[in-house]
């Protein structure tokens, strides 16, 4: 019976370990995520930037240009 109840101690804590570096792996993979969405709105946001300066739209680059500042914080 003893050797029962440390079976499923180990158990547990084997299962507690698995979950915490399962954990870890997924909040480090939504990192990563969230990290290239706000790379490539940046990218996105730039281009804008750029074409509304071709157009000379004071309006739109100045929204732009917010949104970009927001963006870096």
């Amino acid at each position: 019976m003893n050797n029962d109840y440390q079976q499923k101690v180990k158990s547990l804590a084997m299962l507690r370990e698995k979950q915490q570096k399962l954990s870890f792996a997924e909040w480090y993979a939504q990192l990563v995520l969230d990290e290239c969405l706000i790379n490539r709105r940046m990218d996105q946001l730039r281009k804008l930037i750029d074409q509304s300066l071709d157009q000379r739209d004071k309006e739109l680059f100045m929204k732009l240009s917010k949104d970009y500042k927001d963006l870096c914080r």
